[in-house]
């Protein structure tokens, strides 16, 4: 094994010519050869200019080999004795004979756990992580489906029972909230969905010659799936998210807990009051959603597919069914719970 030279040191005080003497004649064409703090294994170079010198090394591949092939040796060894790997940003160790100046010690840091071993406490930590995420979806279906039956329970005790009555001003105030306000982003959304669907369908029907069926399209669409599927959507982004934020904020300042001092139900006045209101402008939203579509698809085949305005309001009549429209008010109250 030869010595590891320290090319600054020995450069440090010649000249250019005696440099590059050195460096052509003393160092064979494979050694170890340490500079600026780097060890490496590589053919040397040098190309002497202007001073400061600039030492070159070429051959970089063999050095990247070299690393490829520590690791690999590395890993083998972790394999059959559970060694651990050293990182690949880290130098690559140098022999225990070599004259590298520092103290060396072999059992400097303590060795890492058998690959086994870590093998099996991967799968553990994997296991019990997973258990934990499954018990915390679970308790959160089990605690909304609590709710939503308490919730039905004092619904049915206000329609059948006299002192079990819910203030009908909740409901309004609430309504009024959830319902009135979201009605700007509902007209906004559904028309350009109204628009998006003419423009989208009309060219596949334009080649079969049945251009007017867009009018078909849009209506079936909007009344048994999109008109209800996107009407919740905004209004739970819109009112559910400040309902919840409203809700929240009462149970960290113990005005849940207030309500129950005084012998109050937190679900009758704040939860009843909010859900009965979600599911009737819900319900009113859906139905405002389907004519706010059916109504920009309008607009889009008059103006710009040029469809007779009869032809299309025909053809909505005849796509359109009674069970379409049920099934969509159906969808929108289910949906609010």
């Amino acid at each position: 094994m030869q010595p590891v030279w320290d090319v600054n040191a020995c450069l440090r005080h010649l000249d250019n010519a005696g440099r590059r003497e050195l460096l052509t004649r003393e160092f064979p064409p494979f050694v170890w050869v340490r500079h600026n703090n780097l060890v490496a294994n590589a053919a040397i170079s040098c190309t002497i200019e202007n001073s400061p010198l600039s030492v070159h090394m070429s051959f970089i591949i063999l050095q990247r080999v070299r690393r490829i092939v520590s690791v690999v040796i590395d890993c083998l060894q972790l394999l059959v004795a559970g060694s651990a790997v050293p990182p690949l940003d880290t130098p690559a160790p140098l022999p225990q004979n070599s004259h590298m100046p520092g103290p060396t010690s072999q059992n400097s840091e303590p060795h890492a756990k058998p690959l086994p071993v870590r093998f099996v406490e991967r799968i553990g930590q994997a296991t019990y992580n997973q258990i934990e995420k499954t018990k915390a979806v679970v308790s959160f279906i089990g605690g909304a489906t609590a709710l939503t039956g308490s919730t039905l329970a004092w619904i049915g005790r206000a329609l059948s029972k006299k002192e079990a009555r819910i203030g009908r001003q909740h409901i309004f105030s609430q309504m009024v909230r959830v319902g009135l306000k979201s009605i700007p982003i509902i007209f906004l959304v559904e028309v350009f969905i109204g628009i998006i669907l003419c423009l989208q369908m009309a060219p596949t029907l334009k080649w079969y010659g049945q251009l007017e069926r867009v009018a078909d399209i849009v209506a079936i669409a909007m009344f048994r799936e999109l008109g209800p599927l996107l009407a919740g959507i905004v209004l739970s982004g819109f009112a559910g998210a400040s309902i919840a934020a409203e809700l929240g904020t009462m149970v960290e300042g113990e005005e849940i807990k207030a309500l129950r001092a005084i012998a109050l139900n937190p679900v009758r006045f704040l939860v009843v009051p909010r859900f009965l209101a979600t599911v009737i402008m819900l319900t009113m939203l859906t139905v405002l959603a389907d004519v706010i579509a059916v109504f920009g698809g309008f607009l889009t085949s008059v103006f710009i597919l040029d469809i007779e305005p009869e032809r299309y309001l025909a053809y909505t009549r005849i796509a359109v069914t009674h069970s379409d429209f049920i099934s969509g008010i159906f969808k929108a109250a289910v949906s609010a719970r």
